[in-house]
């Protein structure tokens, strides 16, 4: 009947502000893709124009790091 959600939702917020923090994964990498991507490529984007894009990503030589 939903009586007692309202504490299982508080309790569980509250679990989630006590947990601690887990570390950034410095191996996330981000792009984006705005509107004048889309424009200019379409969508979706072609395996072959990802392929190149993630070839230029790699020529930036980002730093890796391993855990």
């Amino acid at each position: 009947m939903g009586l007692l959600q309202p504490f299982e939702l508080a309790a569980l917020d509250e679990f989630f502000r006590r947990r601690p923090s887990e570390p950034v994964d410095e191996r996330v990498v981000i792009v984006e893709v705005n509107e004048e991507d889309v424009r200019k490529h379409g969508l979706p984007i072609s395996d072959t124009k990802l392929a190149k894009m993630i070839t230029n990503i790699k020529q930036q030589q980002p730093q890796e790091s391993v855990l």
